[in-house]
């Protein structure tokens, strides 16, 4: 919009993945998009929470500039004043990310935009899955243990019972009475107790 000679900064979007994988060579592209309605470019900063990570100034010389990113690297090849282009993440990067906006003088107007984005951690190995012995005979009780590596964000785990759900104090059709809590499962001739243990850690 054009006032009495006054530009404005209009149409700021962000775009940023919710989630990628953490890892060498895994990557990240986060995008900046924004109307200057004819006004000069003055700065564009990139921010993980309020740390700046990445600046394009375009009348500075070089126009980009990059600050320690702990646990990841900015693809300066791939990066300009629309886009940063992140490689080799790692969890501790999960968090909110920040696109700062500034058109040039007189006004410098700024806006800002804001996402999140969540690096996963995956688990190392498939989900372990440990039975107290192979054959059961009436009213005797089956335990069950379901591990799962450290991983980010921390797995959820469901058990699941002739293709049903096991849910939460519910009467299924074998007539077990479901009570859960963690990776724990307990089976009597008419109970199922369920409960977590902690991941394994690499």
């Amino acid at each position: 919009m054009f006032l009495g000679g006054v530009w404005s900064l209009r149409n700021l979007s962000i775009t940023v993945p919710r989630a990628v994988l953490s890892g060498e060579g895994q990557s990240a592209l986060l995008r900046c998009s924004y109307d200057l309605e004819g006004a000069a470019l003055y700065s564009i900063r990139w921010y993980r929470d309020e740390y700046e990570f990445y600046r394009y100034v375009p009348r500075e010389l070089p126009p980009t500039m990059v600050f320690p990113l702990p646990g990841a690297t900015v693809d300066l090849t791939r990066s300009d004043d629309h886009q940063v282009f992140i490689v080799n993440l790692n969890r501790r990067l999960s968090g909110v990310y920040l696109c700062e906006v500034s058109a040039d003088a007189p006004l410098f107007h700024t806006d800002i935009r804001s996402a999140p984005l969540t690096v996963v951690d995956m688990p190392f190995h498939a989900p372990r899955l440990t039975i107290s012995r192979r054959i059961y005979e009436r009213n005797d009780v089956l335990h069950a243990n379901c591990s799962v590596d450290e991983a980010y964000p921390a797995p959820n785990i469901t058990w699941v019972l002739d293709n049903q759900k096991v849910s939460k104090f519910v009467k299924h059709k074998w007539d077990f009475t479901v009570v859960f809590d963690t990776s724990l499962l307990t089976i009597k001739t008419v109970v199922i107790e369920y409960s977590s243990s902690l991941p394994f850690h690499r």
